[in-house]
């Protein structure tokens, strides 16, 4: 029986620990807005990391006599699929709602009376500031509410 050469351990840890940090990063930022928004898998999204990792090493494992070092490309590619399922979640069951301008409490509150469902702010510097809403709760009327009190921007 060989042994395997240090290098291809140390390649193990290196493809590990991207997909670590990645991972959480994306399923805590992408998580904690599918919480807030009660989306589908919601709770689930946070072990997307672990998930990543486990079908890295298993795949990898699986595949690699039959293909060999190639093996272990395909099970990260597969594996850094999988640690995008949370933004996948989150891009395919919300809508965002373009805004000018940070709501103000007052405004919450009766944006909240009038539409019971949850949103979420996010800004990106090449969006600009948005609400994000599940896609099921989109509807006009909250963009015509958005206009009247001078939050949705004008085309």
């Amino acid at each position: 029986m060989t042994t395997r050469p240090k290098s291809s351990r140390l390649l193990h840890v290196l493809a590990v620990a991207p997909l670590l940090m990645i991972g959480a990063d994306i399923a805590s930022v992408d998580g904690s807005r599918a919480r807030a928004l009660s989306l589908p898998f919601s709770t689930a999204l946070n072990l997307a990391p672990l998930v990543a990792v486990a079908i890295y090493t298993g795949a990898g494992l699986l595949l690699r006599t039959r293909v060999g070092f190639v093996a272990w490309f395909a099970a990260f590619v597969l594996a850094v699929g999988v640690a995008f399922v949370p933004r996948l979640v989150v891009a395919r069951s919300t809508q965002a709602v373009p805004v000018t301008r940070w709501l103000t409490q007052e405004e919450k509150t009766t944006m909240q009376a009038r539409f019971p469902h949850p949103f979420v702010y996010y800004s990106s510097s090449s969006e600009g500031t948005r609400l994000l809403i599940r896609r099921s709760d989109y509807s006009a009327s909250l963009v015509d509410f958005l206009r009247s009190i001078h939050a949705y921007p004008d085309a």
